[in-house]
């Protein structure tokens, strides 16, 4: 049962990951050194109205995840991801996850 819990919360965080990583490269242009920060709330809302329209046609939810999956193969492809730029994101990682843990605690 514990193991169950454990994946799932791992599971949970990769798909808030990869949403932020896919969000991050469209809002940098306009939010600069905030977009990394910005891109956390940005991309759950994104992800739900795409997930939820994609129900309402039928679709599986689990094909909204594509144009975030595709959005980081792009910005991969053009140098967007450097050390230094992931590196800058970290504090905006522990900013989310310290928040994210204690809600883990309190549920």
């Amino acid at each position: 049962m514990a193991g169950e819990l454990v994946l799932s919360v791992l599971a949970w965080l990769a798909v808030i990951q990869v949403l932020q990583l896919g969000a991050w490269p469209a809002l940098d242009r306009t939010l600069g050194r905030l977009a990394a920060a910005a891109a956390y709330p940005a991309s759950v809302l994104a992800f739900a109205l795409l997930s939820w329209y994609g129900a309402l046609l039928g679709l599986p939810v689990w094909l909204a995840l594509l144009p975030f999956v595709g959005g980081i193969a792009y910005a991969g492809s053009r140098g967007f991801y450097t050390k230094e730029r992931l590196r800058s994101a970290l504090p905006w990682d522990a900013a989310f996850l310290v928040p994210f843990l204690f809600m883990l605690e309190v549920r």
